[in-house]
């Protein structure tokens, strides 16, 4: 284990984390005409500490190598991610003198992972330099806090790679051509392009600067934190919520296939398999869900386009993993809360913002599974499974089977952690729960549906479900690794 290029990667990881904040206070300073709030305080506080934490770090690995092997890799990013949550936390517990470590432990965890739970009940009312920061942990923690300074760092070599696709959830084909730095760079270019057209198309529907920018950065990130307690509600008009709509799809889609279409490569696009379900999931489910919400909100033409925008937006929001909602979904026939805990196992693309089981597993296990149904009775059939009209390995069949139990089993580890600590909540909020916040979408149902918070939580369930948050945004592996004794032991 090279114990020094660990240290050393994490002082810049720490560092970036001080830049960010003195961000954050430039906006509070834009905002506020006084510099000797607790505001102030806290947000210096948070950068000193940063500073200290980056230094001691950097002093530790200042004489490291670059050579990387995949268990600095998994020390980096695991150890990385749960670094920046707890650093994100002090300027939430500093701040807001009410909130407990581990309530902004939990906001920290629920921004940085883009899950977008939350303890506060009115954002509305938090310093904007808060919801500055809340917005930008989701942005940063989108597409991946490791993935910006692998884009910077140009000499880890073959250690970027290695990065990159443990963090990502991008697969070594998704980037077989050039260097990873390249590439990276692409990623980041196309992140800050949608960003500021984002934004732009905001404001052309009436958001003003700050709501167009924070929102602009919780919906590419499909994060979902919102300036108002009423979330996507509070923007009544309907060019508003399309646009949402559209950007939280761009969200969830796969980087890998953007840059296809910003280089007009739209044959790689149309063949596609996991882009092309993707989008008929979200179809489906949303002309399902306006058919059977009409009766509820009546069949005038005006009615029927805001119940399907209504549905259109919830199912989206839900599979992307984004988490906005325009209307209590908890109120709707049951029938549709099923399809949309369905809808949030299942997620968005591989290397995208989103986070879920992704859609490429959910097709490779549904396709096995039907193989394996026609094998019992036709126990001489040989055929492959097709994806992107290529045959995929027995490799990857078992890899995906690995990743069903193992979500299986945290899911079912958290749900016994949170029925001990917490038994007077119900089955369907608790259920909910830990799956929005394992597929990192926020709202559940029940107690924990979209007009409701996790603070009723107490510090040890705030815990269970930060793991769940943690875990489920870097896919198991990389975290559950940490407890392993031979991560760290030498080769």
């Amino acid at each position: 284990m090279n114990y020094p290029l660990v240290s050393k990667l994490l002082s810049i990881l720490v560092g970036s984390m001080s830049c960010a904040f003195l961000l954050c206070l430039g906006v509070e300073l834009y905002f506020t005409e006084t510099a000797l709030t607790m505001v102030y305080v806290g947000w210096w506080f948070s950068i000193a500490f940063c500073l200290c934490i980056a230094v001691i770090f950097y002093i530790l690995g200042r004489k490291s190598t670059v050579k990387m092997f995949q268990k600095e890799a998994f020390v980096t990013i695991g150890t990385g991610w749960i670094i920046v949550c707890l650093i994100g936390a002090l300027p939430y517990w500093l701040i807001m003198p009410e909130l407990s470590y581990a309530d902004a432990f939990f906001e920290s965890s629920s921004g940085i992972t883009t899950t977008g739970a939350t303890v506060f009940s009115k954002p509305e009312l938090l310093p904007k330099s808060l919801l500055f920061w809340r917005a930008m942990s989701q942005w940063m923690g989108g597409l991946g806090i490791v993935v910006f300074f692998v884009g910077i760092l140009r000499n880890l070599g073959a250690g970027a790679k290695i990065l990159y696709t443990h963090e990502s959830a991008a697969t070594s084909a998704d980037i077989n051509s050039g260097l990873i730095q390249n590439v990276v760079h692409k990623v980041l270019l196309i992140y800050f392009g949608i960003t500021l057209l984002c934004t732009g198309v905001y404001m052309l529907t009436g958001m003003n600067f700050f709501d167009a920018i924070c929102h602009t950065f919780t919906t590419l990130s499909t994060g979902g934190f919102g300036n108002y307690s009423d979330s996507m509600a509070h923007f009544t008009n309907p060019a508003t919520q399309w646009a949402v709509i559209f950007f939280m799809i761009v969200g969830g889609s796969s980087f890998v296939m953007l840059l296809c279409l910003t280089t007009g490569n739209l044959k790689e696009v149309f063949k596609n398999t996991e882009f092309k379900t993707y989008l008929a999931i979200m179809l489906i489910a949303a002309l399902f869900f306006a058919v059977t919400l009409f009766p509820l909100y009546g069949y005038q033409l005006k009615e029927m386009e805001n119940t399907f925008r209504m549905s259109a937006f919830q199912v989206v929001s839900i599979q992307t993993g984004t988490g906005f909602s325009t209307v209590d979904y908890d109120s709707w026939p049951p029938v549709l809360h099923i399809i949309l805990v369905a809808l949030m196992a299942i997620g968005g693309c591989t290397g995208s913002t989103a986070s879920g089981l992704k859609v490429i597993r959910v097709v490779i296990a549904f396709k096995t599974m039907l193989l394996e149904v026609q094998k019992s009775f036709r126990s001489k059939l040989v055929s492959s499974i097709l994806i992107n009209g290529k045959p995929i390995q027995e490799k990857t069949k078992e890899t995906v089977a690995i990743f069903l139990v193992m979500a299986g089993l945290v899911f079912f580890v958290c749900l016994i952690g949170l029925a001990i600590s917490q038994p007077n909540v119900s089955l369907e909020g608790n259920v909910s729960g830990i799956i929005a916040c394992m597929a990192n979408v926020g709202p559940g149902l029940a107690e924990t549906g979209p007009t409701h918070t996790y603070a009723f939580y107490n510090m040890t369930s705030k815990i269970i479900l930060s793991f769940a948050m943690i875990i489920g945004r870097l896919e198991f592996y990389t975290i559950l690794a940490l407890f392993l004794p031979s991560l760290w032991r030498k080769f």
